[in-house]
């Protein structure tokens, strides 16, 4: 086993569900330094990647195919998919029956270069193919040598802005819960120099049922550009369904 279950096995139920702007947790030690290491020279050029995206809400790079993954990047997502991690999953975030998505829709190797970034979203929440509902997401950062001034730090954002923010260095490891209120990103462009990108794995859990009775099917939601939370006029109104419903 590559993975040390006692650092994520340190973390109380409680201190992840009361942490703030959602219930998350920033891990350092999940991962060998080494095997880390390994991973991240295993990435091809931007260009080689399966799937790149190019928005003014997105510019990255990502691959899900398990047959272009080497087999350092192959042993990470075999250990996060693995029983024995998603049952910590499970005790940590108090969601039973969690679900891997081998197909690692959307997931899978995420890479972005200099001027690219990801705008401040919520996850999608029920897979496209399976019918699941995505419940936690795993981001592992495989950055050596991270200077700040490179940017690409990962914000989880409440209601007035960023709350937390965590630079994408080597090792480090971010699991939390998506909801519609999960709004995170790293929409600032990378000012790193060329020949240098941001690297992470990431994976994604399910469950059967939906966290909550009243979610809605929907695709990802970024942060709306004119001040909206939500930029789609139909979320705003499935938003203020859902709202009237519970009152």
């Amino acid at each position: 086993m590559s993975i040390n279950l006692s650092v994520l096995q340190s973390v109380s139920p409680n201190t992840y569900a009361s942490a703030s702007p959602f219930p998350h947790v920033v891990l350092k030690g999940l991962f060998d330094r080494e095997l880390l290491t390994r991973a991240a020279a295993e990435y091809p050029s931007l260009d080689a990647m399966g799937r790149q995206y190019e928005s003014k809400r997105e510019v990255k790079s990502a691959e899900s195919r398990w047959d272009h993954f080497g087999p350092a990047v192959r042993e990470i997502i075999s250990e996060l998919n693995s029983g024995t991690f998603v049952e910590e999953l499970q005790r940590l975030s108090d969601i039973e029956g969690l679900v891997v998505d081998a197909g690692l829709y959307g997931g899978g190797q995420h890479q972005i270069g200099p001027g690219g970034f990801l705008g401040v979203h919520a996850d999608f929440n029920v897979h496209p193919t399976l019918g699941l509902y995505r419940r936690l997401n795993a981001l592992v950062y495989l950055n050596d040598d991270w200077d700040e001034s490179f940017g690409g730090h990962l914000e989880l954002w409440g209601d007035g802005g960023p709350e937390v923010t965590v630079a994408p260095e080597l090792g480090t490891v971010v699991i939390f819960t998506t909801t519609d209120e999960a709004m995170h990103g790293h929409p600032h462009p990378l000012t790193c120099p060329e020949g240098r990108s941001r690297r992470s794995i990431a994976t994604y859990y399910y469950t059967m049922k939906p966290h909550d009775a009243l979610d809605i099917p929907r695709s990802t939601l970024f942060r709306g550009e004119e001040g909206g939370r939500f930029k789609k006029s139909y979320q705003f109104a499935a938003m203020a369904i859902k709202s009237l419903i519970r009152a």
